[in-house]
């Protein structure tokens, strides 16, 4: 089984098995594993509504005779759908198929991906997005969180190898990241957060590090400043939105 989260689904499922588990987002995911996804003649999206976020702008190159979907309101199989289905009772359908021998004697041949290349900064004074990824990777262990707000700074979290990921869903969360901190830190003390956070969520909810204080937490804290509402300025360009 191969397993490929949309975006903003990462850590759904353990990082078991890296070589068999990538993060797919079609126009800013690696194109190996775009091509892999796009060509295999079976793609089963289990609770992932293939919406502009999850496609990368529909950029997503999907044939739905090779697509089966199942959500909690509607099951598609190629191009016939299925309503008022119960999609735990289809899960453990699939889940009895596959451990029932049935598949015995089938195989396939995983491909081999190549580990994701981060293009460093040039200025070898300055801290460019990528160095920073290829630090956190490093040093992320059992002991970490990772929580990330809306924006660049929630395209490139997908990059950090962690089984424990928040986020909030589409455009509609900023200032998501440091209430969702304290909410995973009291959930699991053995886990500190890391949090990826913009300016412009930062600025709605950074006082939550008043809270962490009262309450004895330790989040890391990284703030992607761009001075700008970047995610509004990329919807909206002829607004020209900076600040």
């Amino acid at each position: 089984m191969l397993s490929c989260n949309f975006n903003p689904w990462q850590g759904l499922v353990p990082r078991v098995a890296p070589e068999l588990h990538w993060h797919v987002l079609w126009t800013i995911c690696q194109p190996s594993v775009r091509e892999v996804v796009e060509k295999a003649d079976c793609v089963l999206c289990l609770g992932a509504v293939l919406t502009e976020m999850e496609t990368g702008g529909y950029t997503a190159k999907l044939e739905p005779k090779n697509l089966i979907s199942l959500t909690a309101k509607v099951q598609s199989i190629g191009y016939h759908s299925y309503e008022r289905t119960d999609l735990c009772a289809i899960i453990n359908e699939l889940l009895v198929r596959v451990k029932s021998g049935q598949l015995g004697g089938k195989s396939f041949n995983v491909p081999v991906i190549e580990p994701e290349k981060f293009q460093r900064s040039e200025n070898s004074d300055a801290l460019s997005v990528a160095d920073m990824i290829e630090s956190l990777n490093s040093m992320l262990s059992d002991k970490y969180s990772v929580i990330s707000d809306v924006g660049d700074c929630l395209y490139a979290s997908l990059s950090l190898k962690t089984n424990i990921f928040l986020a909030p869903g589409y455009y509609s969360s900023m200032g998501f990241g440091m209430p969702a901190a304290i909410g995973a830190a009291v959930a699991d003390p053995s886990r500190r957060p890391l949090v990826l956070v913009g300016d412009g969520g930062f600025s709605d909810d950074g006082n939550g590090n008043i809270h962490c204080r009262k309450m004895g937490l330790r989040p890391i804290v990284i703030v992607f400043n761009n001075a700008s509402y970047a995610m509004l300025r990329f919807v909206d360009q002829p607004a020209a939105i900076t600040n």
